[in-house]
């Protein structure tokens, strides 16, 4: 039981994902986050969520963010970004990074929790992510649990 409680702790999120076999664009819907963990004296968050499409590319924008909700466990975010010019071959390869964080003023801001989609992964993040591989030009939403990241940048902040 102690390991579920601490991995749900730090609160879910939903979003939506579509790869587009026409325009060869993906796009990804941040729709709102629920039950985050509260980082500002233990009682709420300033959330906001980047959304990064690894390994990035020089030539197009690979890394997005949403507007940072004040004061709030329950964020509605309701944003769509659109990563151009990426084939079904390479998108294969590529990992989608999905974060939250909470907006710190004046300090570096706090990492909450994290989702990756990618054939790497395992269990809903797995399936998600063949799921927009296989049924091309619809989006796929789905709630996921955020957790902690497990590279060696851990202790890195969002600035």
């Amino acid at each position: 039981l102690g390991d579920e409680s601490d991995c749900s702790s730090r609160g879910k999120i939903n979003f939506a994902v579509k790869y587009s076999k026409k325009t060869s664009c993906l796009f990804v819907k941040v729709n709102r986050c629920t039950q985050l963990l509260p980082m500002d004296n233990g009682v709420s968050s300033d959330p906001f969520v980047e959304v990064v499409l690894l390994p990035g590319s020089k030539e197009n924008k690979h890394k997005f963010r949403t507007c940072t909700k004040r004061k709030t466990l329950d964020p509605e975010f309701n944003e769509e970004f659109v990563f151009s010019n990426i084939d079904l071959k390479s998108l294969l390869t590529k990992t989608i990074e999905i974060s939250v964080w909470d907006k710190d003023f004046g300090t570096k801001n706090d990492f909450i929790g994290m989702v990756k989609l990618s054939q790497q992964r395992t269990g809903d993040e797995l399936k998600h992510f063949f799921t927009i591989i296989k049924n091309p030009d619809l989006y796929h939403e789905k709630w996921h649990t955020l957790h902690m990241r497990e590279d060696k940048f851990s202790n890195l902040t969002s600035e």
